[in-house]
Parts: C-alpha cells; structure tokens; sequence
C-alpha cells in the first residue's frame, strides 16, 4: 500500500509506540472476515448504513445453513462448492488452501471454515472468483469495522494490516534499496504484532505495555517496494500456556503477490505502566556528564538576584549540575547562586538552583560549571528523563 492510497487509514501513532504519524508503517488494522454471516447482521440495530451496505454488497451469495430450511449469505470472494475438475488444474499451494478450508464429498468441494485466514482468503479469490468480485485491503477494512459493531459476534483473535510501503522514510530509506531493507520490514513485525495485542487485550494502550524477550525472523524472499504487503499477526500459545504464563507470543506472516515472503515470532512480557515507568527511571550516575543531543534546548536561563538573565549554552548535563557556556565576560562569581530554566520538549521546563563552582575562558567566551543546590521533585524526574532519553554520555569529562 502507498501511502494516500484512498480509504487508507493507519494505526494510531500511541498504539505502535511512536510520536509522529510518518513513522507508523501499518495501516487498516483488520479482523478476519467470516466466510458467511446471518441475515440477522445486517438488521442489527445501531449499525451505521455505510456498514450496512458495505456488508450487503460483500455478503451477497445466497447459500443453505446447518439446519433445513437455513439460508446464509455468503462472502462474494469465496464459492460455496468447487468442482474437482476446478480444483485440479490449480498450482500445489492454491490446492492446499482448499484442502485447509473445503470439505470433499461426492466429487466437489463444500466450503467448510467458517473463517478463512486473509492470506489464504486472497489466494482462493485471486484463483477462484470473477475480477468484479474480488475485495481490496481497503474493502476488508471497512467490513471488518463494520462486523466490529455486531454484539455477540466471536471473531478469531486476528489481525491483519497492509504496510505502509514509504520509500521517503529517511531512516529507511537513506540509501537506495532495491528491495524494502530488512531491518524496516523488523519494525513493521513489532508495530503489528504491538497492535494486535492492544486490539484484543483486556487492558488498554496506557495501562500496559509490552516488553520484548525475543523476536525470531525468517526471511524467506525479497520484497518489493512497489507491490502490496499483507500482514496477519496471530496468538500462537497453546491454552496450556497461556495459563501457565503471562508471556505473550506472536506470529507475523508477510504476504506479497501470493506468496509468503517473511515470517516472524515474538515473545514479550506485559507490564504495567505505573511499574514499567518506575523500572526505567534510573538515577544517572553523579560522576557522568551528558551532552544534549535532541529534544533539550540548546540555551538555558540563568539568572542571578538584582542581575538581568543571561542566556548560556548547554555544554553537558549531570544529575548534579550544568556546564554552560556564556558570550563575551559576564561578571559570574565562584559560589554565587543562581535560578536555572530549561525547557525540554514534551516535558517542560526544569527549573533548579545551581551554584557557581568555577569559571573559565574558553577562546573569549565564559565557561561556567554549576552544582545543583535545591531542585523540586518534578524537576529531579524531568532532569532523569531528559539525560536518559536526549543525551549521550560525555566522554571527555569526568566531575564538575
């Protein structure tokens, strides 16, 4: 899928973990359409017209149900009954979706799974249904949204997406690639199967979150960058060990013109925000001086009583206090106190008191170490934050 392609709609930035809309790379995040439903679902009430009619037009194949007199509407993309001599001229993988989802009797095939994977859906579409009925990515979409809505409706607990093909991705795509670069497509792998659990868990994105102990792929054929990509993601613990253990375990297959080209597993803990958040807030050792490399901005406030504020350049950090670098002379003295502000975006300002230990010229301007001396709680958490997440260890510098 391209991105713009019409109907598109990707997943929410919060749910694949990130903070802008141009590094999600999943998109129409859908549950598994059934191969037949009752007539019952499209008179459900509160179910919007624009669904309504998007599940008239799918389901639109008349065929008998379980019991006499039974009728069911069929999906347009999946026929009823197969004649042995369709099947046969068929290649060996299009003949083993059948076998997986048709029953054999009498010389024909009777579709027999209520649910049909989506890889395997499009395959038997792609062989076995006129062009006029097939169904896009974007259709399944908005049926699957539609079926989401209908109470007591059990579906698998599936999710497919179409990735997001965006050959403009800077960290992707940097460099030419004449395939999509395996280490996007192991991004893609996380983002889906991140999405997957948050669809289906009971506990909600915010609440949990997800730790990864192992991803496992199998590369098993380039993709291109200018065909679709199908991912199904799916649970594949036994209910033995899913009662026998909070650890989570996934597969993503990855589909391209027909065929699987990428499968991978990943087993990962929940853990609850309040913990996770608590685990990650580690004091940086006092010793060790960071350098800002995002996100901090790069001049901080320092103001000194009955002086107007200076602005100083950040040089480094520590959980104990700044070196800042100041234009021309200022009159700064060891062992006065000054108030700091800094602002750190997507967080706030950090606002401390710091003391001059020493001074400095540096090629005509003033460098000036500081130590901490009063620091409220908030700001103590900011400053944490700040140094493990925009900042990279100093080398060259040891103490203040």
């Amino acid at each position: 899928m391209k991105i713009g392609e019409a109907g598109s709609e990707k997943v929410p930035t919060t749910v694949v973990h990130k903070e802008f809309d141009e590094d999600v790379l999943v998109a129409n995040m859908r549950g598994l359409i059934p191969s037949w439903i009752g007539p019952h679902v499209l008179a459900a009430p509160g179910l919007a017209e624009v669904h309504r009619e998007a599940l008239r037009a799918a389901y639109c194949v008349e065929r008998p149900g379980p019991t006499p007199g039974e009728r069911l509407l069929g999906l347009r993309t999946l026929p009823a009954v197969l004649e042995e001599r369709r099947i046969a001229p068929l290649a060996e993988e299009t003949r083993e979706a059948v076998r997986r989802h048709y029953r054999a009797e009498h010389g024909r095939w009777w579709l027999a799974s209520e649910y049909v994977d989506e890889l395997d859906q499009v395959v038997l579409m792609s062989h076995l249904a006129d062009r006029s009925a097939h169904l896009s990515d974007v259709d399944r979409y908005v049926i699957s949204a539609a079926l989401d809505g209908i109470p007591g409706l059990v579906r698998p607990k599936v999710a497919c997406f179409s990735m997001v093909m965006d050959t403009q991705n800077y960290f992707f795509y940097r460099k030419h690639h004449e395939h999509v670069p395996g280490i996007m497509l192991i991004e893609v792998v996380r983002q889906a199967m991140y999405a997957q659990y948050y669809r289906y868990a009971a506990l909600a994105r915010g609440e949990v979150s997800l730790t990864i102990e192992n991803l496992s792929v199998d590369f098993l054929g380039f993709v291109n960058a200018n065909y679709p990509v199908r991912i199904q993601v799916e649970d594949v613990r036994t209910p033995e060990q899913i009662a026998a253990t909070p650890t989570e375990e996934r597969l993503a297959t990855f589909s391209q013109l027909g065929r699987v080209v990428m499968k991978a597993t990943m087993r990962a803990n929940p853990i609850r925000m309040s913990l996770f958040k608590r685990l990650r807030n580690i004091k940086p050792p006092a010793k060790a001086r960071f350098i800002p490399t995002k996100n901090i901005a790069p001049q901080g406030v320092f103001t000194w009583p009955g002086s107007p504020a200076l602005d100083g350049r950040i040089q480094d950090l520590s959980a104990g206090g700044v070196k800042a670098l100041f234009d021309g002379a200022p009159v700064i003295e060891p062992g006065s106190q000054a108030r700091f502000s800094m602002l750190v975006e997507g967080m706030g300002f950090v606002h401390a008191t710091l003391a001059v230990r020493w001074t400095q010229d540096e090629h005509g301007r003033t460098g000036v170490g500081f130590q901490i001396v009063d620091i409220d709680l908030t700001s103590v958490q900011r400053l944490r934050e700040a140094i493990k997440n925009f900042t990279f260890v100093n080398t060259r510098r040891g103490e203040l």
